[in-house]
């Protein structure tokens, strides 16, 4: 029996905050036969070890961690990447993250009752997972959160606006949605309530030179 299970939402809202928001973006629950699992893959080590060290919180199973080289097509050319692959096997923990990662509304009404650390490690945990910064024009930046699932979109939207970050607007593009921030005050809040929390903006420079 996974003892944690029983704790998640009283002692460990960071964790589980940290670990749905990455849950429906990057990362997946998948059941082999008798198997189940909670994982991330990913190209970049900062969000591996962040995402690893949050999901010890959530569980007595140990935390694997293993290397998968990938090759995919683009513009003619084949790119071969090295994927971190972080993965912990529990049955309980499969079940209980279930609901969360398919059904949007379960996981609004479930965040809705929560205090505002669990809202913003979930923030986090999806920036880290489905987020940008970029300099797109000399002096100009933007923020972006991208996915298929515009709720998701409104659910981070609600969270900026507790924590009083004025987002640009969400805008279609083809299959995705965006939101956006583009005044930097804004940006510079946004960073710098997180700066020291999201595995992106410890690796990214680019958020220094905001001014």
């Amino acid at each position: 029996m996974d003892r944690k299970i029983n704790e998640i939402q009283t002692i460990q809202p960071k964790g589980l905050g940290y670990v749905l928001g990455v849950l429906v973006g990057d990362g997946s629950l998948n059941k082999h036969k008798s198997h189940f699992s909670v994982l991330l893959g990913t190209t970049d080590k900062n969000f591996a070890n962040q995402f690893s060290f949050f999901l010890k919180k959530l569980t007595d199973s140990k935390i694997q961690r293993f290397y998968s080289r990938t090759s995919k097509k683009y513009k003619g050319k084949i790119i071969h990447s090295n994927v971190v692959v972080v993965k912990a096997y529990s049955k309980n923990l499969y079940n209980y993250l279930y609901n969360f990662k398919n059904d949007t509304n379960y996981l609004q009404s479930f965040l809705e009752t929560q205090n505002n650390e669990m809202k913003l490690y979930f923030l986090i945990g999806f920036f880290d997972s489905e987020g940008s910064v970029s300099n797109y024009k000399k002096g100009y930046f933007a923020v972006s959160l991208t996915n298929s699932n515009l709720k998701l979109l409104k659910i981070c939207e609600n969270i900026f606006n507790i924590f009083n970050i004025q987002i640009s607007g969400i805008y279609s593009d083809r299959q995705y949605y965006k939101l956006m921030i583009y005044k930097k005050r804004e940006i510079k809040r946004f960073q710098k309530l997180i700066h020291d929390k999201s595995s992106k903006f410890q690796k990214w420079e680019i958020a220094n030179k905001i001014e």
